[in-house]
């Protein structure tokens, strides 16, 4: 890749950061900020097992060269974010006696770099809502989670947060799922995760499978919060990956970035091909104070036409679309399956060339 591309490349990630920041640098930036378009890269996956961020602090040179050909792969398409995981439900370290290993650190450092000298930047997640069924205690605990912040969120944060190629944090991915109750606020779902204030009798106490029983939302709100403030201190950028754009406005008010939302379409709807992203609500109708990525979505729907969804999402106010997966599911890849990626990459790069 030559100077020139790679300079304009950083420039668009400038940009695109910028943008999100809420930065003025012209009026017409502010006006038409860029739309990123990303994937999700969520694990490692070598003859079907995935390692969810497991594998930092483990990459040896022949993963790294296995990682390193697909960032080329997806640079390839034009995309210009991808979003990881990290700690997720946390490793045998987390014990709150053992400091993050150095390894871990400078395993994402060479991925956010290896990314970034390809022209992409990199969002990590930090904490997957599995950390309830892992270390239930500690999210209800101040002193552990005290504990948590000095041991493995700052030091995380603070050694990488001069990367160039980092674009912020996702603290926690879908933390809704650890929370009891609430309504979500989509016509005809009346049922979702969130506090106990109206729940009715008999509904159930927790929708996702295998997580363990959930917390009051002013319980998860008091565990995020602490967290997104040391993200700060540490001089990074905040925001997390609600579950829906429904359920965004649980996590309005914490001093966040910006906002991310995901956006799966029921199963019962994929007949439908792009009418189904028509309840896909506006930014505007959101509500919020900051600039709002649709950070998931699955993008190999039956009957869909990829280009004209990210038009559609681009159109509704969104500051990009992330798809996911970059693997989709299985080894080898189902290439049918919603979540295939890979499936749709002449379709990503159609788009992202109409756009430049």
């Amino acid at each position: 890749m030559n100077q020139a591309r790679l300079t304009a490349l950083a420039l668009a990630l400038c940009l695109a950061r910028a943008a999100a920041a809420g930065s003025l640098l012209s009026p017409e930036v502010a006006a038409n900020p860029p739309f990123v378009v990303g994937v999700n890269y969520p694990w490692y996956q070598e003859a079907g097992q995935h390692y969810y961020g497991q594998s930092f602090g483990g990459l040896t040179e022949a993963r790294k060269h296995t990682i390193a050909s697909q960032l080329d792969e997806i640079a390839g398409t034009g995309v210009r974010a991808i979003r990881i995981w990290t700690l997720a439900a946390g490793g045998p370290w987390l014990d709150l006696t053992t400091p993050l290993p150095a390894s871990t650190i400078e395993d994402l450092r060479w991925f956010i770099r290896a990314a970034h000298q390809r022209g992409m930047g990199v969002m990590p997640s930090i904490w997957d809502f599995y950390l309830n069924k892992t270390h239930r205690p500690l999210i209800e605990d101040a002193a552990a989670r005290a504990k948590l912040i000095s041991l493995y969120v700052e030091p995380l944060v603070r050694a990488l947060s001069a990367e160039p190629g980092l674009l912020a944090w996702d603290l926690c991915n879908e933390p809704e799922w650890m929370v009891r109750w609430v309504p979500w606020g989509k016509p005809g779902d009346a049922r979702g995760p969130g506090s106990d204030q109206g729940r009715p009798p008999g509904a159930p106490d927790h929708r996702w499978p295998d997580v363990g029983p959930g917390h009051s939302l002013s319980a998860i709100r008091a565990f995020l919060s602490p967290q997104i403030e040391a993200i700060h201190r540490a001089g990074g950028r905040v925001t997390i990956g609600a579950v829906s754009p429904w359920t965004v406005r649980l996590w309005k008010g914490m001093g966040l970035d910006e906002y991310h939302v995901h956006f799966y379409p029921p199963d019962a709807t994929a007949f439908l091909g792009d009418a189904q992203y028509f309840v896909l609500p506006a930014v505007k109708r959101l509500g919020l104070d900051r600039p709002c990525t649709l950070a998931e979505f699955a993008p190999n729907g039956r009957h869909t036409h990829l280009v004209e969804i990210l038009k559609m999402v681009r159109d509704r106010g969104y500051a990009g679309a992330w798809a996911w997966a970059y693997f989709g599911v299985g080894f080898p890849e189902d290439m049918t399956h919603p979540f295939s990626f890979r499936a749709r990459e002449a379709d990503f790069r159609a788009f992202t060339q109409s756009t430049r």
